[in-house]
């Protein structure tokens, strides 16, 4: 377990309402293309996704290729941007497993199964499915943990049984270049580490994970140490928690009794020998944990308020706001409880103030929508005030984009830098491709509501007719 910076709470979703989710209320997802396309091309792939949509019903866009997953009559098949099946619709479930370049399909009474892009089977029919079929582990690194008759092994995206099914325990796959897997039991007490071959690197272990290429953080009962993907102990296990840092440090949290009894707690910096390169700094009991940042700043944390110090131990922005978001080597960011976020200097400086943001583990992105006086902007992943405060509503949709809500009820399509693009009277706009996003509204026209959907594009081209 490693240290984790303290998020707002957030209630817990199943996978397989995620899925849900995905399937039947998300409109439109994709992969990014290399480069953007020109205005002519835009329209061109917009008009042929108004004529694919009409067709069937698009549930994933996969833009590199120019295929969809496509629905009709509550089945899914894939289809080329033309509308050429090259997977029929007979599938109760279809998902894209990228970079394993295949699609992952359940069929009723056959299971899961494994197609390429050409509609050919690569791996057969044969997996039980436990949420809307998908019962198998996603590849990782072209490889993937199956299930066969109770029993777990390895396999390749071409099918090939890489570990042969033996495994009473679910495998996960620690490095797929070093041929190196994770064994745990049920109740995660128990781990080992074994070879695809089938012998013991090192276990048992209460539990073994990657810190990086080459470095696993290994916990023998409540302690954690550092080793080598050979085995070979570097720090051994005496942390209570450890992460490796940007600069190649070490961050470790340890415990320790005073002279009169009290427990302090105390977190330092090792280098890559697990030597001490900075003094631990102590904290008292009560404290949630202390985090060394990037720039070398600490923040400690006590009753569900936090303090920042220097390199030096001198406190810059006394206890106040409830947790850490973000730093660079020149801001810091603080939020509380309320989402409220204060932007400081490095000299504790107060530069911004917003009422509000979203909750961090919310946001898939580096930047994040903040509120002032009741209007939407955001902050960039430096912690700059990108876009002004000035939206009823605002939300990223991509790396590049957000949709913003106008005062006249317009939603604008807009770059980071607060550029509009296009804008309409939508209710929604989702990324389709890069570039093309699927827009929907409903007008009331005579006394009688009608919804309005098609596609716009960062041009303003857009083909949104009644449906």
């Amino acid at each position: 377990m490693t240290l984790r910076y303290k998020i707002a709470p957030r209630s817990k979703v199943s996978l397989r309402q995620i899925l849900l989710i995905l399937l039947a209320f998300a409109p439109l997802f994709a992969c990014g293309q290399s480069r953007p396309m020109t205005k002519a091309q835009s329209k061109a792939k917009m008009e042929a996704l108004e004529k694919l949509e009409k067709q069937y019903g698009i549930s994933y866009f996969i833009d590199a290729y120019d295929l969809a997953i496509v629905l009709k009559d509550e089945h899914y098949g894939v289809a080329t941007l033309d509308g050429r099946i090259v997977i029929p619709l007979e599938f109760g479930y279809a998902s894209y497993e990228y970079p394993a370049d295949l699609f992952v399909l359940f069929k009723e009474g056959a299971g899961v199964g494994f197609m390429d892009r050409q509609g050919n089977v690569v791996i057969p029919f044969e997996f039980s499915s436990e949420y809307l079929g998908v019962g198998v582990d996603y590849f990782n690194n072209g490889l993937m943990c199956a299930e066969r008759n109770g029993k777990y092994g390895i396999i390749d995206k071409s099918g090939q049984v890489i570990v042969p099914y033996v495994y009473d325990w679910r495998i996960n796959i620690c490095t797929a270049g070093e041929k190196l897997m994770y064994l745990s039991s049920e109740s995660f007490d128990t781990t080992y580490l074994l070879r695809f071959n089938g012998d013991t690197v090192m276990g048992p272990m209460t539990d073994i994970y990657m810190a990086k290429k080459g470095l696993l953080y290994v916990r023998k009962d409540t302690l954690v140490g550092l080793y080598s993907t050979d085995g070979k102990e570097i720090i051994p296990p005496q942390y209570d928690e450890m992460q490796l840092m940007e600069d190649g440090k070490i961050m470790v949290h340890r415990k320790r009794r005073a002279e009169n009894g009290e427990m302090i707690s105390e977190t330092g910096v090792l280098d890559s020998k697990g030597r001490i390169s900075a003094p631990f700094v102590e904290s008292r009991q009560e404290e949630e944990e202390t985090l060394v940042l990037k720039a070398g700043l600490v923040v400690k944390y006590r009753d569900n308020l936090c303090e920042v110090l220097d390199q030096k131990g001198k406190v810059i922005i006394p206890y106040r706001e409830g947790y850490y978001y973000n730093n660079t080597k020149d801001r810091i960011a603080l939020m509380d409880d309320n989402y409220a976020m204060n932007i400081y200097d490095i000299g504790g400086r107060l530069l911004e103030h917003f009422e509000g943001t979203y909750s961090i583990d919310e946001s898939e992105y580096d930047g994040i929508p903040v509120s002032r006086d009741g209007k939407w902007g955001y902050v960039d992943k430096d912690l700059n005030l990108a876009i002004k405060p000035i939206y009823k509503e605002l939300y990223q949709i991509d790396n590049e984009h957000c949709s913003a809500l106008l005062d006249d009820g317009q939603r604008v399509l807009i770059d980071l830098k607060g550029n509009i693009l296009t804008k309409g009277p939508y209710d929604s706009l989702y990324q389709v491709c890069d570039g093309i996003y699927h827009a929907d509204t409903y007008v009331t026209r005579n006394g009688k509501k009608e919804y309005i959907s098609g596609f716009v594009d960062i041009y303003g081209q857009t083909t949104l007719k009644i449906r």
